[in-house]
C-alpha cells in the first residue's frame, strides 16, 4: 500500500511541475528574432505641439552596397505628412530580440533624428513608439532638441 501511495505523490509531484512551468512559460513574451516585417506600414505620430503626422513606413532589405546587413535589420523610410508640412526619413535599423526595440536613425555632431519602438506580440505593430530632432546649437556648442514625441506603425503589407 505505501508504494503506491508513494508512487500516486511523485506522480501529482510531476503533475503539479509540469503544469507550473507550462503556465510561467505562457507568461514569457514571444521572441521573434526576425523583427519588423518587411513592408508597408501606416505610420502615426504627435509631435511635443500636437501636431499629428500620418503617412507610410517602408520596411525593406538593406543594400549591402550602402549598409552592413550584419550590422543593420533592414532600411526604414518615412514618408508622412502633416499641417506643417512633409517629412521623409531615411536610415537602416537595428532590432532587439530580447526586448523586441526596433530602432533607426542617428543623432551626430550637427544633430539628427531617432526612432524608438517596441515590436507587439503579434509582430503587426510598432508600438510605444518615441522619436525626436535635434540641432546642433552653435551659440552654446550643444546638441539642442528641436522637435520630439510618439509614434506608432501598423502593418498593412509585404
Amino acid at each position: 500500500m505505501s508504494g503506491i501511495r508513494m508512487r500516486l505523490i511523485v506522480l501529482v509531484l510531476i503533475t503539479v511541475c509540469a503544469l507550473q512551468i507550462a503556465a510561467w512559460q505562457g507568461n514569457q513574451p514571444a521572441v521573434n528574432s526576425s523583427g519588423p516585417a518587411l513592408g508597408k506600414w501606416n505610420f502615426t505620430a504627435k509631435d511635443s505641439e500636437g501636431v499629428v503626422w500620418t503617412g507610410t513606413l517602408t520596411v525593406s532589405k538593406v543594400d549591402p552596397n550602402r549598409f552592413d546587413a550584419g550590422k543593420y535589420h533592414s532600411l526604414c523610410n518615412i514618408e508622412a505628412v502633416s499641417t506643417k508640412g512633409g517629412l521623409g526619413v531615411e536610415h537602416p535599423s537595428k532590432y532587439d530580440p530580447s526586448t523586441r526595440t526596433f530602432s533607426f536613425g542617428e543623432e551626430g555632431n550637427w544633430g539628427g533624428s531617432t526612432y524608438t519602438a517596441v515590436l507587439s506580440a503579434n509582430d503587426k505593430k510598432l508600438e510605444k513608439g518615441k522619436w525626436r530632432q535635434s540641432d546642433r546649437d552653435f551659440d552654446s556648442k550643444k546638441l539642442v532638441v528641436v522637435a520630439s514625441g510618439d509614434w506608432s506603425a501598423e502593418l498593412i503589407g509585404k
